[in-house]
C-alpha cells in the first residue's frame, strides 16, 4: 500500500492497483469511497492462476518470483520479468505510473544477457535467470541469481547470489554470495546488517553456473 499525491494506493502484483482519495472526503458523511483500477503495464504476462477454479495459497507466494512493486523517490514503479522466451532472452521490464494520467510509461527495459555482458557483471555473477525482483529506496533494482542445480545434490561450494543494478546505465554497482539460502522457490530473507557486511566476490575460489556450464 502507497499514500501519494492525495491519493491512496493497493498493489496486488496479478491484478492491478486500486486507488481512491486519502484522506477520503468528508463530503456526503463520509460514508462511501470512489474507488479507481490500474491494470497492469501493456504487455505484463497474463497471471494464468485467475482461470482457475480456486486458487492454492503457494499461487500467492510465487508472485514476488517474477514481479514486484514500491515507492520510488517520489514514483509508483512496477517491475515484471517476463520469461516467455528462455535464458538470455528472459526479459526484465520497470514501469512507472504517472499520477496524472494513471497510465504506467515505460522506465528500463533489457534482456537478461544484456547484464551478462557486462564487465561489472562478467567479474563474478553466474549467467542464470533472474528472480525475484527487489526495488530498493535509491531506484536500484536487486535480482537474485540462483547458481545452485534445480535438482539433485548440491555441492557445498555452490551459491546463489544477488546483484543490485543500476537503471539508468545498466551497471552492477554491488553483489553479494548468498550461502545458506536456496533461491529458485522462495527469496531469501536477509539480515538487518546484511548491506553492512557485504563480501567481496572471488570468481578464482568457485565455480559460476551459466547457460554453456550448467553442471547436471
Amino acid at each position: 500500500m502507497f499514500s501519494l499525491g492525495g491519493e491512496a494506493f493497493w498493489v496486488d502484483l496479478r491484478q492491478g492497483l486500486v486507488h481512491c482519495d486519502w484522506p477520503p472526503s468528508s463530503a456526503g458523511g463520509g460514508s462511501s469511497v470512489d474507488f479507481g483500477f490500474i491494470p497492469l503495464p501493456l504487455g505484463c504476462p497474463p497471471d494464468l492462476r485467475y482461470t482457475q477454479p480456486t486458487l492454492q495459497e503457494s499461487d500467492f507466494a510465487e508472485a514476488t518470483i517474477d514481479r514486484t512493486s514500491a515507492l520510488v523517490n517520489g514514483t509508483i514503479r512496477f517491475v515484471y520479468i517476463d520469461r516467455a522466451r528462455p535464458g538470455g532472452n528472459v526479459i526484465v521490464c520497470v514501469s512507472d505510473l504517472d499520477l496524472e494520467t494513471k497510465v504506467w510509461k515505460n522506465c528500463k527495459t533489457f534482456l537478461a544477457k544484456e547484464l551478462w555482458r557486462l564487465w561489472s557483471f562478467k567479474e563474478g555473477l553466474p549467467e542464470t535467470e533472474p528472480r525475484f525482483p527487489v526495488l530498493m529506496a535509491d531506484g536500484t533494482l536487486c535480482l537474485l541469481l540462483c547458481n545452485k542445480p534445480k535438482k539433485g545434490y548440491a555441492d557445498p561450494t555452490d551459491e546463489d547470489y544477488i546483484c543490485n543494478v543500476e537503471l539508468s546505465n545498466l551497471t552492477v554497482l554491488w553483489s553479494a554470495r548468498l550461502r545458506k539460502h536456496h533461491t529458485i522457490d522462495a527469496p531469501p530473507i536477509l539480515p538487518t546488517h546484511f548491506f553492512r557486511a557485504l563480501n567481496a566476490l572471488d570468481p578464482q575460489k568457485r565455480e559460476l553456473r551459466g547457460v554453456f556450464t550448467q553442471k547436471q
